[in-house]
């Protein structure tokens, strides 16, 4: 589990899957007009952006997947492409589905609660949860579980855990043997066809 301070710096490597200029950013204000003095001279610009960073989001340890619900399904008609952009993640991808997934989540959760040197975020009772996308105009706030909406396409599920302790550090979770849950593709595959809501 990489810290979401690599993600960030991934902006200056122009990886445009994994890429985010407001990753980890606590907040993000855009502006119409701006006016910033600086001693005597007087900064002036027709439109601003002005992020703020926490440190201590930039140290959260993140694990990304893709996640698409019955919800999101109907809210895009019944079905959805996958972006070719999920090349860039590699050649192969492993499927949970149906009574798998839940199974998956349910060790997930288990195997989380007995690692006493990791915890959640403190602004959030949750280990994990769906990204939720805001509109290019928005500004206010955004943390660790929100992102621009040019981003929409990952369907993102993120695990964030924070490190208690800076001895032991754990850049693994390991859950055991999951290969009954587990499909493998080839991503190009799973690009061929739609995904759809089944009868």
């Amino acid at each position: 589990m990489n810290k979401l301070s690599y993600f960030k710096e991934l902006e200056e490597t122009n990886v445009v899957a994994r890429s985010d200029n407001h990753e980890g950013a606590e907040v993000a204000y855009f502006f119409d007009s701006f006016e910033f003095s600086l001693g005597e001279e007087l900064i002036t610009a027709q439109s601003a952006k002005l992020r703020i960073h926490h440190e201590y989001n930039l140290c959260m340890n993140v694990y990304c997947m893709t996640a698409i619900t019955v919800g999101d399904l109907i809210e895009s008609g019944g079905e959805i492409r996958l972006s070719a952009d999920f090349l860039e993640f590699g050649d192969k991808a492993v499927v949970f589905y149906n009574e798998g997934l839940r199974l998956f989540v349910d060790r997930l959760s288990e195997t989380l609660n007995t690692i006493p040197k990791i915890a959640s975020h403190q602004k959030y009772k949750h280990f994990a949860k769906k990204i939720e996308y805001m509109p290019a105009t928005y500004s206010g706030e955004f943390g660790i579980f929100r992102k621009q909406s040019q981003y929409s396409w990952q369907y993102e599920w993120r695990l964030a855990v924070e490190q208690k302790e800076t001895s032991g550090l754990y850049d693994r979770i390991c859950l055991g043997d999951i290969s009954q849950w587990a499909h493998v593709f080839d991503t190009k595959e799973l690009l061929n066809e739609p995904i759809r809501i089944s009868n």
